[in-house]
Formats: structure tokens, C-alpha cells, sequence
């Protein structure tokens, strides 16, 4: 119920440190803005959201590989940035976490928490990790109902496009409000649309399904299109890495999409890369440039030695 610039400006948190990451910080300027983003994911955590706590710790683990892959090839690796102190740290806290995970599955549920074997809790959650299969059988069991061809795949996109402060002012577009049985019956969110499909009522109250980019690019497309999403989906994940620190654009899209990419087997197909075309974010862009651009020259102009 915030006004909608307060979630414009908490959007732009991601952006900036994405940015500042495409600069090469050094690994002890990394750490304060990584360790800030994995703990604003707490409070979503705390109402019994784990896929954003769990997106910014991989996004904090990859990075910090992909940086000494990365500063390893151009040269410029100084100090590992996954050394034996991160390793043993993350060795020692994977079983602990994993089990923690496992309970938290049923705590959010109201349910009693194996909380004396930690080994039982982990082989729990491996056994509950089923939702990716079990929405692609939903999704299949009702496709008469979802409808075949109805742009899930590019969905994002779609209701970005319609629901942007820009199309509403100018075209008199809707806004197309998550979570609500517009959506639902909108024809191009998945997760929407099946969520009220199978829970009714109690999707408009805040449960969901969630959706799959299988599911998605299957039903818009067909298997072929499945199988050329799938490729393109591993061929961007291979050229992110290579082309990682080649430039500051480069890593800052790189950037942008690890955020979201993680979840996409449980999540909308495109979602990770609507961040690419948010309209804020292009603002913000041009300030923070206009700004720099003004800092260099003011230095130069105070040290004498021409821009």
C-alpha cells in the first residue's frame, strides 16, 4: 500500500549494486554491499518466502567465483576470492543450512520441526524438492484450461508493458496487479493463472503455486520450443561467464540477470530479464553517469591536468 515510488526506489537498490559490482570492487569493498542485499532479503524470509534469501546467497557464491575465474584470466587476480577461509566456512555451515531449510519448510506450515536429526531434516528437504515437477504435471493436466499459445512465456514482458506508470499515463493502460484474479485470468501469468486454477479463493489471499519456464515455453510454444528456450537459456549461462569483466555494461546485464536467473525452473521464463527494461533503472543510469562525468572533470579541473 506504499506509494509506488518507494518501490521504485527500493527496485533501484538492485541496479545500483550491480552496477558498483561491474566495476571490479576490490574483494573488501565487495563484501558490506553483498552481505546488505543477502539481509534485505530477510523480512520475506521471516513471512516464509526462502527463494530470495536463496537467490542473493547464490548470487553472493557465484560472483565471488565467477570473479576469480574471471580476474584469473585478464590477470588481475591479487588474492582468491573463494579462498580456503570461504571454503571451510561454507563446507562447515552447507549441512546446518540445508537442515535449517528442511525445518523452516515445515514452520511455515505450522507444522512440528525435526529439530534432533540433522541428517533426517536434510534428506527431508531433498525429498520434498518435487514443485518444479509437480507444476509441469498441473500445468499439463489442465491445458484445455490454460489455454495453448497465450504469450506465458513472454508474460513479464507483456504485463510490464501494459502496467508501467508511462503506458497508463499516456494510453490508459491498467495496471495488472499480482496476486489477484485479473492476473489469474489476464492469460499471461502462469503462476497466477494455475495458482487460482487449483487453490480458488485462497490464491487472492496471498497462496501460489509458483510456475516453471518448462511449463511455460511448452505451452506456448511445444516441445521444439522448449528444447531452443533450454539451449539458449545454457548458452547464456556459458557466454556470461567468459564474457564476464569485459566490460562494465557487459557485467552489469550479467549482473541483472543472475539476480532472477537462479529460480527459473521455478519461476516465469522471462522474468530475469524485465529488469533489462525498466524504465527507472535507465534514469537512474544517466544520473549516476552525468554524475561521474562531473566528478572527473571537476578533479581534473582542480589538479591542473586537463580533462
Amino acid at each position: 500500500r506504499l506509494p509506488g515510488v518507494f518501490s521504485s526506489i527500493g527496485a533501484l537498490a538492485k541496479f545500483c549494486l550491480c552496477l558498483f559490482l561491474a566495476t571490479k570492487p576490490s574483494k573488501r569493498l565487495s563484501f558490506f554491499p553483498l552481505a546488505a542485499y543477502l539481509a534485505s532479503t530477510v523480512p520475506m524470509f521471516l513471512i516464509g518466502q526462502r527463494n530470495p534469501l536463496i537467490s542473493a546467497g547464490l548470487l553472493l557464491f557465484c560472483y565471488y567465483i565467477i570473479r576469480d575465474y574471471a580476474d584469473s584470466m585478464d590477470g588481475s587476480l591479487r588474492k582468491p576470492w573463494m579462498g580456503k577461509a570461504e571454503t571451510s566456512i561454507i563446507l562447515l555451515a552447507l549441512p546446518f543450512l540445508l537442515a535449517f531449510l528442511s525445518m523452516y519448510e515445515s514452520i511455515r506450515y505450522g507444522k512440528a520441526a525435526n529439530t534432533t536429526d540433522i541428517f533426517e531434516s536434510i534428506l527431508k528437504l531433498f525429498r520434498s524438492q518435487g514443485v518444479t515437477y509437480d507444476i509441469v504435471g498441473k500445468g499439463l493436466a489442465k491445458m484445455d484450461v490454460l489455454g495453448v499459445g497465450t504469450n506465458y512465456t513472454f508474460g513479464p514482458f507483456i504485463v510490464y508493458l501494459i502496467s508501467n506508470s508511462i503506458s497508463v499515463r499516456l494510453f490508459g493502460t491498467t495496471v495488472i496487479k499480482a496476486q489477484t484474479v485479473e492476473s489469474a485470468l489476464s492469460g499471461f501469468n502462469f503462476g497466477d493463472s494455475v495458482s487460482y486454477l487449483y487453490l480458488g479463493e485462497s490464491f487472492v489471499e496471498g497462496a501460489g503455486l509458483g510456475s516453471s519456464y518448462i511449463i511455460e515455453c511448452y505451452l506456448d510454444f511445444g516441445l521444439i520450443g522448449l528444447l531452443i528456450y533450454s539451449a539458449f537459456l545454457g548458452f547464456l549461462l556459458v557466454y556470461s561467464v567468459k564474457y564476464f569483466n569485459r566490460s562494465i555494461a557487459g557485467t552489469f546485464v550479467v549482473m541483472l540477470c543472475m539476480i532472477s536467473i537462479f529460480m527459473v525452473p521455478r519461476a516465469s521464463a522471462l522474468r530475469f530479464a524485465v529488469l533489462l527494461v525498466y524504465v527507472p533503472m535507465f534514469l537512474m543510469l544517466f544520473a549516476i553517469f552525468l554524475l561521474s562525468a562531473l566528478l572527473v572533470k571537476k578533479y581534473y579541473r582542480n589538479s591542473g591536468k586537463g580533462v
